[in-house]
């Protein structure tokens, strides 16, 4: 038996035709191919990499806009100075320059902080907007689960080729291939 996971839009049903057999949960298809006995052709292992993503179920993640006044246009610049607020933030936050998530609300509607740039002593004023709470349905919401996955991969010294990712100390050599 095959078993394939695809990612669709579709609601709950299930149904067979010519051998297949699909259910289709919410956002996911899982589709079984049914081995008929055929024995032609040579039998091909084939394995597979998944992770299981366990979802807390009070888990939100929450969008916030971020102004700097003066205004900076460096996104790395813009980055450093607001790591300088991990004590008002925490250390789990995505920010890309203009967008913060945060996985909890903030106190406040608007959250003003003070950041001072290192090279001049310029002091930044950081205004931090809550804008809503991502639902996991959200386009938003599945872009950031991807970007924690590829931190979660670069942290296991995983390997980026092409668009996958390799271990490069479980290579497997295949000696028919030199």
């Amino acid at each position: 038996v095959i078993m394939v996971m695809a990612k669709v839009q579709l609601v709950e049903a299930s149904f067979e035709e010519e051998g297949l057999s699909r259910t289709l949960c919410g956002q996911s298809l899982l589709i079984s191919l049914k081995n008929e006995g055929s024995m032609a052709g040579q039998a091909v292992n084939l394995l597979a990499n998944y992770f299981t993503v366990v979802k807390k179920l009070d888990w939100k993640l929450c969008l916030y806009h971020v102004d700097f006044s003066p205004e900076e246009d460096r996104t790395s610049l813009r980055k450093k100075m607001l790591r300088q607020h991990t004590q008002a933030l925490g250390n789990n936050y995505i920010f890309d320059g203009m967008q913060l998530y945060l996985p909890y609300k903030l106190g406040n509607e608007v959250t003003e902080l003070a950041s001072k740039r290192e090279e001049d002593d310029t002091v930044y004023q950081v205004k931090i907007k809550f804008i809503k709470q991502l639902e996991s349905l959200d386009s938003q919401y599945m872009q950031i689960m991807g970007i924690i996955l590829r931190k979660c991969l670069d942290l296991l010294g995983l390997q980026l080729i092409g668009r996958n990712y390799y271990n490069p100390s479980a290579q497997a050599k295949d000696e028919k291939y030199k």
